[in-house]
């Protein structure tokens, strides 16, 4: 297959939150290992050095989250080697969408170092990096979560307690990592490589088919890897997290908190498709539009 057939056929063919949705949800009731994760610019920074990236890129990236870039040359290499395992491990693989494209030369090398490794392929289900920011408006996170025996989390954000009031889930455990530097949460120990080993260590999935939520940057889609590798079901929700915990970062849309489902404790497919493709015009983001009638027949009727 040649370059462009390649981009047409594997790029250009994305899922909408409401495909993503259904293909997850068959996944918990099978209890099946899963990794769902994110690609943005950071990952575009990490994943595109050295051919299309710089040590420049890098170095935002170092200098986001882990607020200092004083890193040898082979942290740079452990980064992009672990980055590619996670992506050939992953099923459901969210990419920037055209706007963040044209917005960020870190964003476009996430497709251009796909290209480039091959690790990208018709057997995977494709949908846009805002996956996690879709997976809300439809109030997505509450059928895929409600009523769980156990939940994991990895982020800077302790929202234990809140999951487990809001969708009524009996065990929250929470690892906690240092968050971007900017807005870190309480964690004080270095996420890289302090917490990574540590996690590498102790992340414990308790049974086949635990689901675990992850906000974590470019090293959270190792964790993801891990999970499913351990029997888990890890979907990378990011900056949902900070949404969630009220935080000021990417995600301050009212949409985006966690109280739109106390405020909405039932929600009809109709209703769910009007919702999410307002919500898309209204945030300006060029994602794919949902007609109720392409959807399974199996969908749910309300949730």
């Amino acid at each position: 297959m040649d370059e462009s057939d390649y981009l047409t056929s594997v790029f250009s063919v994305r899922q909408s939150g409401f495909v993503v949705f259904y293909e997850l949800l068959q996944r918990i009731k099978n209890k099946q290992p899963t990794s769902l994760i994110r690609l943005g610019d950071g990952e575009g920074a990490i994943l595109g050095y050295p051919d299309i990236t710089s040590r420049k890129h890098v170095n935002s990236f170092f200098n986001t989250w882990y607020g200092h870039t004083d890193f040898p040359e082979e942290a740079i290499v452990q980064h992009h080697r672990q980055l590619k395992e996670a992506i050939l491990a992953a099923d459901i693989v969210g990419l920037p969408r055209e706007k963040q494209i044209n917005k960020s030369p870190r964003w476009a090398a996430v497709e251009q170092a796909l290209m480039k490794h091959q690790l990208i392929d018709n057997s995977l289900i494709i949908t846009d990096a805002a996956i996690h920011r879709y997976l809300t408006f439809a109030l997505f996170y509450r059928p895929l979560l409600a009523n769980q025996p156990f939940l994991g989390i990895i982020s800077c954000r302790d929202v234990a307690t809140k999951l487990a009031r809001v969708f009524h889930i009996d065990d929250v455990a929470h690892y906690p990592i240092k968050g971007e530097s900017a807005c870190p949460g309480d964690h004080d120990a270095p996420h890289f490589p302090n917490d990574f080993e540590k996690l590498r260590a102790t992340l414990t999935v308790p049974f086949k088919g635990a689901i675990f939520l992850v906000g974590a940057g470019v090293l959270g889609k190792t964790y993801c890897q891990w999970i499913k590798e351990r029997g888990g079901i890890a979907i990378d929700i990011g900056s949902m997290f900070d949404a969630w915990e009220g935080a000021p970062t990417r995600t301050r849309h009212p949409v985006h908190k966690l109280e739109r489902y106390l405020e909405t404790p039932t929600i009809s497919l109709p209703e769910a498709v009007e919702r999410y493709n307002a919500t898309l015009v209204d945030r300006e983001l060029d994602g794919q539009q949902v007609d109720i009638n392409d959807l399974p027949s199996g969908f749910p009727a309300s949730w």
